[in-house]
């Protein structure tokens, strides 16, 4: 099956309900006991879903950097690898539900990724053609030729990023809250998106980039706006609630805010793929 053609729920639910020769009440409570099986396949605990994650990610990550040496010994990566592995995420019912599991599942496998292939000194190294550029334009990058499974469909890095979260979602703040593994990526959280905080946690990250002086940057002599080469490869998604700077401007600082007008000038910034340990 092509990734990310999961069934819609009510085919899902209709599909269940087949598999169980039984009246209506008997084939409602069949359905109750899957879905709740299923959550539990995924999050472990009702009340806790994405709590190893967290439990993850605060052990190994810290201001943005992550110990890959620790995490590729660590056997929690291998037990929430098989969480999301064995997710159903067609039974998310929301939005925030769908996004902070998809974001969490792009992050964790990156961290996958990275720690079966540690040490390396970039993810450039994991391209299956020599440099970016050239594995770019002939589709064999790491983000295309990395496989995961996800609920029995094969998944990649960009069928994630592009196919669900750009495309479904439509909100640029994604780009803040998934990881490359790289110096210049967002700095990953070092805590687990939730469904219920999700909003803030994308403001966050949104912020914390904007305001890093190692990611973006402004030079008021010059009036320009330094800013990462993110905004300028996603440009179109950034500016489909106005044009950049403007779009962006809740998330810089007050200072730079006050600062930056229509004639403020941009740049973007060289992209250092380095490791991010």
């Amino acid at each position: 099956m092509i990734p990310g053609s999961n069934p819609q729920p009510a085919h899902y639910a209709h599909v269940i309900m087949g598999a169980f020769p039984f009246g209506h009440a008997s084939r409602s409570a069949a359905i109750i006991v899957c879905l709740a099986a299923t959550s539990l396949s995924l999050y472990g605990a009702p009340n806790d879903k994405y709590g190893m994650l967290t439990e993850l990610l605060r052990a190994h990550v810290h201001s943005g950097r992550v110990e890959y040496r620790a995490l590729k010994v660590d056997s929690r990566l291998e037990s929430v690898v098989r969480q999301f592995s064995e997710a159903k995420p067609e039974l998310l019912a929301t939005r925030g539900e769908q996004m902070a599991f998809w974001i969490n599942a792009y992050n964790v496998f990156t961290l996958k990724l990275i720690a079966d292939h540690y040490p390396i000194s970039s993810i450039n190294e994991l391209h299956s053609a020599p440099g970016l550029v050239i594995a770019t334009v002939f589709g064999r990058t790491v983000w295309d030729g990395y496989q995961f499974s996800i609920g029995g469909k094969a998944y990649t890095l960009n069928w994630i990023e592009h196919e669900i979260l750009r495309e479904r979602y439509k909100d640029f703040r994604i780009h803040g809250a998934i990881n490359c593994a790289s110096r210049s990526c967002p700095p990953l959280r070092s805590e687990a998106f939730e469904p219920t905080s999700l909003d803030r946690q994308l403001d966050d990250q949104m912020r914390a980039f904007l305001t890093s002086s190692f990611h973006n940057r402004y030079d008021a002599g010059t009036d320009t706006l330094q800013l990462s080469k993110i905004f300028d490869w996603f440009r179109g998604d950034f500016e489909r609630a106005g044009k950049l700077p403007e779009s962006i401007k809740p998330y810089l600082s007050e200072e730079v805010r006050t600062r930056i007008g229509p004639g403020t000038k941009i740049k973007f910034i060289d992209y250092d793929w380095s490791l991010n340990d």
